[in-house]
């Protein structure tokens, strides 16, 4: 999927970003009752848990497009020797793994893939197995607003880790995904 180069451009990225917002603001309450069926305080897991999120989502969409942009840097004297100019050019590498805790169920998840869709990788998302009622929320959520091809979810515990990892590292490169 990575190769395909799908997740490069600006609009793309933003409105992935905004796809989480959406899961976010459209399922707020059921995100907050699985939260608390896992055991957290319901306004911790508000704060915690999805207005990071929420707050993170707004700071990424303001620089994202300057984030984007070459930068221009200024060059040594040997290097004016051969050229008159140099900037740096921010590339995606590939696929990002993502593995959830069970403590921040939905800010250890969301919060890196934020990172991962503003830096136009793709990512897999392992969900906590350990926070089985916000594990199963994001697993129905997720699917229905990012695009499923670029970042898929996983739930289980250690064989489907397991299996996510061989595949990073087994027959297929980062890039293949």
């Amino acid at each position: 999927m990575f190769q395909s180069g799908k997740t490069r451009p600006e609009a793309f990225r933003q409105q992935q970003i905004y796809a989480i917002y959406r899961c976010i603001d459209e399922n707020q309450e059921a995100l907050l009752d699985a939260l608390v069926a896992d055991g957290k305080n319901r306004d911790e897991a508000y704060i915690s848990d999805l207005l990071t999120v929420v707050k993170e989502i707004a700071y990424v969409q303001s620089y994202l497009r300057s984030w984007m942009e070459p930068e221009r840097v200024s060059l040594d004297m040997a290097m004016t020797l051969c050229m008159d100019s140099g900037e740096i050019i921010r590339e995606p590498l590939g696929c990002v793994l993502i593995i959830g805790t069970w403590n921040y169920p939905v800010s250890t998840v969301l919060g890196p893939l934020i990172a991962a869709i503003s830096a136009g990788n793709t990512a897999v998302i392992k969900l906590s197995e350990v926070a089985t009622h916000t594990a199963e929320a994001l697993a129905k959520f997720l699917p229905m607003y990012l695009d499923k091809e670029a970042y898929p979810v996983v739930s289980g515990a250690v064989p489907e880790v397991t299996g996510v990892l061989f595949t990073f590292h087994g027959s297929l490169s980062l890039h293949d995904m």
